[in-house]
């Protein structure tokens, strides 16, 4: 994409038109998804909890997920 917004020529008010469409929404993307898919992760698991009443438990390091899987197996 950089090479094609830096295009000089006839044609380079076409490729300038695509190339920035086309990196601004790989970045719009990329933000999208480091920021926020998991805040709407944590809000629609605190409606769940609230909702079903029931608490869901995530194992948070190596050693949990090994014991977790162990007394459910």
């Amino acid at each position: 994409m950089i090479p094609m917004m830096n295009a000089k020529g006839p044609s380079a008010l076409g490729n300038h038109s695509i190339s920035i469409g086309a990196a601004g929404g790989m970045v719009f993307g990329v933000v999208l998804g480091l920021f926020f898919i998991p805040v709407l992760f944590i809000f629609f698991q605190y409606l769940q909890e609230k909702v079903s009443k029931i608490k869901v438990v995530v194992p948070t390091n190596e050693n949990h997920v090994k014991e977790f899987v162990h007394e459910n197996a």
